[in-house]
């Protein structure tokens, strides 16, 4: 795997652990409040964006990780972002996201890839 890519990954990770970070305020909240819904947007469509470029590299020898779905959601945060519904973000928040992002820190890669938010190695196998 490119350096390229492992900081894609680490940055996937960091934006799905922003989500849920931000998603602790609460449904209620979420649903309430643009800002917070604009900020959990943003790092979906970061999210989304790093997957469409990554998963190439990671899906043969990551199965369980759905790139389909996350190319799906990245077509839709992008070009309809208008027409997302916050009900259904949520419930990808809930439902979906805490699943990905633990099996995205699991990715399987080469010794020496980041599992850590933030980390990046050098490819000597020090982070």
């Amino acid at each position: 795997m490119t350096a390229e890519n492992k900081v894609r990954l680490a940055r996937m990770i960091e934006n799905g652990e922003d989500v849920l970070a931000y998603a602790r305020e609460g449904r209620k909240a979420f649903l309430t409040d643009q800002k917070l819904q604009d900020a959990v947007m943003w790092r979906l469509s970061n999210f989304t964006e790093e997957a469409d470029k990554l998963w190439r590299g990671l899906a043969r020898d990551n199965p369980r990780i759905d790139w389909r779905e996350l190319s799906r959601l990245r077509q839709d945060y992008h070009h309809g972002y208008a027409s997302i519904r916050p009900d259904d973000v949520w419930e990808f928040i809930t439902r979906r996201l805490p699943l990905l992002v633990s099996q995205l820190r699991q990715a399987r890669v080469k010794p020496g890839f980041p599992r850590e938010r933030g980390a990046v190695s050098d490819g000597d196998g020090s982070v």
